[in-house]
């Protein structure tokens, strides 16, 4: 089911869309719809990544050794 949406968008992006739509051989309604799909998409593909990799962060047996140096140590200069 389609929904209409009323959105503010300053006049002269408006034109400047329409101007776009129209060279593409589509309508702005189509770019916002095509956008948001591709927004919401790659939200998704990265939310489902981050739980796989907790999932696989925690099923990690992998273990670092104690810590032997100091921040200090570490940055030390001559």
């Amino acid at each position: 089911m389609k929904r209409n949406v009323t959105l503010a968008i300053e006049e002269g992006l408006v034109q400047q869309a329409r101007l776009v739509a129209s060279r593409r051989g589509t309508t702005m309604t189509e770019m916002v719809r095509q956008f948001l799909t591709h927004v919401v998409s790659t939200h998704d593909d990265r939310e489902a990544a981050r739980k796989r990799m907790m999932v696989r962060l925690r099923q990690s047996t992998l273990r670092v050794g104690n810590r032997s140096w100091t921040r200090e140590e570490l940055h030390e200069r001559e």
